[in-house]
């Protein structure tokens, strides 16, 4: 069962990477370090989705039962239009 992080559950892709592959499986598994609302930095081990793609955007996540988060990218808030002189 997934469960929302809470109200916060966006977050800010700092970097992301493919692991080693494990001793008993042949899937790569992924880890992200992501910039909470907050303002703590936290890296977690995210889902079998190639989680690199999403460096350096901004995400909402759910996290499992196992702490493995799922990453789900999002499109950021508009630029405020430069103030007139």
């Amino acid at each position: 069962e997934k469960y929302q992080a809470g109200s916060s559950n966006y977050a800010f892709v700092l970097d992301a990477k493919a692991n080693d592959k494990e001793w008993t499986s042949d899937d790569t598994t992924y880890t992200a370090k992501l910039l909470l609302t907050d303002g703590t930095v936290v890296t977690v081990n995210t889902d079998d989705q190639d989680s690199t793609t999403l460096k350096l955007k901004y995400v909402s996540y759910t996290v499992d039962d196992d702490d493995v988060y799922t990453l789900t990218a999002k499109t950021p808030p508009p630029r405020p239009a430069p103030a007139s002189t």
